[in-house]
């Protein structure tokens, strides 16, 4: 999913927040590779893996 400038500008009127438009388009960059991050981190499987609930617990049971 990637956002458009259109997608930008309506999330920061909605959050009331007065972009430039140079702002905008910088904005509507990192928020587009932000989205692929998170695409790839979807994509990742995760089979057989059990659900972090507590970082405690998920760093005493991590390898080091």
């Amino acid at each position: 999913m990637s956002l458009t400038i259109n997608d930008v500008r309506r999330i920061s009127d909605l959050a009331r927040i007065d972009l430039s438009e140079e702002s905008a388009k910088s904005s509507w960059a990192e928020l587009n590779d932000i989205l692929s991050m998170v695409e790839q981190i979807q994509s990742v499987d995760t089979t057989g893996v059990a659900p972090c609930r507590t970082l405690r617990w998920c760093s005493e049971t991590s390898p080091r």
